[in-house]
């Protein structure tokens, strides 16, 4: 079915493994806070600076549930469609500048915003 998972700060490590429905993942972080990291058919999705961390098993067909979106405390949507675009974009970003992806938080803010809005919404 329809599920919402809500992520608050210092949640720690969580698994989700849904494969049907809708999903909607809330996180108490804004949206250049987070991080996302594939291995295999396992998406990571941590937040920058701290342990928290959610692991989303069977990746290959949660992202198919065409309307699941990650929403952030400051109403930013991101659907789960083109959550490995972004991680192409955010690849290419830091390789093109030399610096992690925490480090262009810290001092491309501006470059990274835009980066972020062309795969996201604001709710």
């Amino acid at each position: 079915g329809n599920d919402t998972y809500i992520f608050n700060a210092n949640f720690g490590t969580d698994t989700i493994e849904d494969t049907q429905g809708t999903s909607t993942i809330k996180i108490s972080k804004s949206i250049e806070n987070i991080m996302f990291k594939q291995n295999g058919d396992e998406m990571q999705i941590s937040s920058i600076g701290t342990a928290d961390k959610i692991n989303i098993r069977s990746w290959s067909q949660f992202k198919t549930q065409s309307d699941s979106r990650i929403i952030t405390d400051t109403g930013t949507v991101l659907l789960v469609s083109q959550v490995e675009k972004l991680i192409q974009a955010m690849s290419t970003f830091t390789t093109s500048k030399g610096i992690s992806w925490e480090q262009a938080v810290n001092n491309n803010k501006q470059d990274v915003m835009q980066l972020l809005a062309t795969y996201s919404s604001s709710n």
